[in-house]
């Protein structure tokens, strides 16, 4: 774990993290250990690592958040609702409140998001017939 907190330390170079969330990328995903068998058997990231994956997910690729908790288990759920919630995910702020048992936020939320789209559709559909 030491020399995987060194790697990712030495990547954090100015680019708003886009190198640490690749590395970890590989390393989660799997990919290093098909490039690279003997590196990616001795990189097991811990519980922190897929934290930081997490959090640089949210802020550089919110997109991709939602498919990455509903397909891994090896986060904090109240750690990564935070996050979520944090950086405005409403899908996987959803996903998280209801697994962790709050069904009726994680409905009332997605109920806010829906209303909140079609209130942006319905101002867009009124200036297009101002045009």
């Amino acid at each position: 774990v030491e020399d995987l907190d060194v790697v990712v330390e030495s990547l954090d170079d100015g680019d708003g993290g886009e190198a640490q969330f690749l590395f970890l990328q590989a390393i989660v995903s799997g990919e290093l250990l098909e490039v690279d068998p003997v590196a990616g058997s001795v990189l097991n990231p811990s519980m922190d690592h897929h934290l930081r994956y997490l959090s640089l997910m949210a802020r550089l690729h919110p997109e991709q958040v939602y498919e990455y908790l509903s397909k891994h288990d090896n986060y904090r759920a109240e750690d990564a609702l935070k996050l979520c919630e944090e950086y405005q995910i409403a899908d996987a702020s959803a996903y998280l409140l209801e697994r962790m048992g709050n069904i009726s936020s994680a409905l009332q939320l997605i109920l806010q998001t829906l209303e909140g789209r079609l209130m942006a559709l319905k101002r867009i559909l009124r200036g297009m017939e101002m045009d």
